[in-house]
């Protein structure tokens, strides 16, 4: 076994900061994410109007300045939840779909479904409905959001079924929209207005599923030309609305 010399107390010395700070940073972060999860629990208890500071410190223990130290208050930590919810629909959806078969949209359909009909997107959706009127600040944080869903869906889109059939990325982009409208405005809209209850029954999943088939059929019959024509239709029509 080969000798190994000894550390010196200087060389000692210049590690324990490193770590020190190493340590204080993982508090830190811990922190902020005790307080983020407290002011979800107040926010979907309360409404954001009716939650305090006082409220959620009350979840976490320590004070005011302990908040104030990581938040300017509510709406950032409004903010900073829907960041969360962003980041974790993403993975959700990365760690569920990435393993299954190229091309297989109604695996894909699926998992999309479970994510944006979670207990824990539905509740910040209903939030945002509720309070965006009052707190403007709301719906803008939300409307930044949306775009970055948006853009990392058609990115998944075309790495399942667009890139061998439409290399347009403007067509592929368009199928992916349609896609996204046909999974999630139905489903979400059918649990918000209680139109479908709590959760969606068997029946609402089929009938996602045979509006897929309708857009892979449509898809097909118009071929890849046309999808780029309509693509660029639709972008103009976009573009002069403004």
């Amino acid at each position: 076994m080969k000798w190994k010399k000894p550390m010196s107390n200087k060389e000692g010395a210049a590690i324990r900061p490193v770590a020190q700070s190493s340590r204080r940073a993982e508090r830190k972060e811990e922190r902020r994410r005790l307080l983020i999860a407290a002011a979800r629990s107040v926010f979907h208890e309360k409404g954001f109007a009716a939650a305090t500071i006082d409220d959620i410190m009350a979840r976490t223990g320590g004070s005011r300045g302990t908040l104030y130290g990581h938040f300017d208050g509510k709406l950032a930590l409004f903010e900073a939840i829907v960041e969360e919810e962003a980041e974790r629909f993403a993975q959700a959806v990365t760690e569920t779909i990435a393993p299954a078969a190229s091309g297989d949209l109604d695996a894909m359909a699926e998992r999309l479904i479970a994510v944006a009909t979670s207990e824990e997107t539905i509740d910040l959706l209903r939030m945002v409905i509720a309070e965006r009127q009052h707190y403007p600040g709301i719906g803008e944080i939300y409307r930044q959001i949306v775009p970055r869903i948006q853009a990392w869906m058609r990115r998944m889109f075309r790495e399942q079924t667009g890139a061998s059939f439409c290399r347009d990325e403007a067509a592929s982009d368009f199928l992916a929209d349609m896609f996204l409208a046909i999974v999630l405005a139905d489903t979400q809209m059918g649990i918000l207005t209680g139109i479908t209850g709590d959760r969606l029954d068997k029946t609402h999943l089929i009938r996602t599923r045979q509006r897929l088939k309708a857009l892979l059929a449509l898809r097909d019959h118009l071929g890849a030309d046309r999808l780029s024509e309509l693509a660029a239709l639709a972008q103009q029509d976009i573009e002069d609305g403004r």
